[in-house]
């Protein structure tokens, strides 16, 4: 774990957002660390790593490409640098991933229940927001009153909320293509009008102005 800490501190941590670095600090603490803990990378061999990838077999395609990835960038970068005197990620085979991602449309009586939690809950909107753009719950929480088109009936999903402990703060989305606009139904139109701020403004915030907290 002493190189990979380094090359995660030095090579990975400066360029991340904060969602990026509570990704591989569940990967280490809940797979690398307890499978390899303080064992030398040269000890590491390329079966024992094929193991260790094996066992992930049955999960979603993006678990096995994250874990797979982090081995790979850890062991090229030690073997770039002289530290061991072969790569044994080279021949990784990857394993096979669950089908599917298990979405399903939801059924007459979810879609009711739904729309009547948004019409009766007192954060109702915030489930609007969801339900009918679509977006993920950071994505959602780093929404701006300036986001929205009122009159091209457009959103600009452009931010994401991070959580580092009880802190909340703008970070990356996940991917250039989460950069992106989404159309506005007149539903949630005629719920976002009355409710209406600045352009800078969250629409979901604390008394202070800063995004919700975890």
């Amino acid at each position: 774990y002493g190189y990979a800490g380094q090359w995660y501190k030095n090579k990975k941590e400066p360029f991340i957002s904060n969602a990026i670095r509570s990704y591989y600090k569940n990967c280490f603490v809940k797979h690398l660390l307890p499978q390899f803990g303080m064992q030398h990378m040269k000890a590491i061999t390329a079966m024992q790593l094929q193991e260790f990838v094996n066992g992930f077999a049955g999960t979603s395609k993006s678990q096995i490409n994250n874990v797979i990835g982090t081995l790979k960038a850890i062991f090229s970068s030690a073997y770039a640098e002289g530290l061991i005197e072969r790569d044994p990620t080279v021949a990784l085979i990857r394993p096979k991933a669950s089908k599917g991602n298990g979405r399903r449309a939801l059924t007459q009586e979810e879609t009711q229940r739904v729309l009547e939690t948004i019409r009766t809950h007192p954060e109702g909107l915030f489930l609007a927001i969801l339900y009918y753009l679509g977006v993920r719950r950071g994505e959602a929480l780093g929404l701006r009153w300036g986001d929205f088109d009122f009159a091209a009936d457009q959103v600009h999903i452009q931010r994401d909320i991070d959580f580092t402990g009880s802190t909340a703060a703008e970070g990356d989305l996940k991917t250039d293509a989460a950069d992106r606009f989404v159309p506005i139904p007149a539903e949630l139109k005629q719920m976002l009008l009355p409710r209406r701020r600045a352009p800078d403004t969250y629409v979901f915030h604390t008394p202070s102005g800063a995004p919700l907290p975890q």
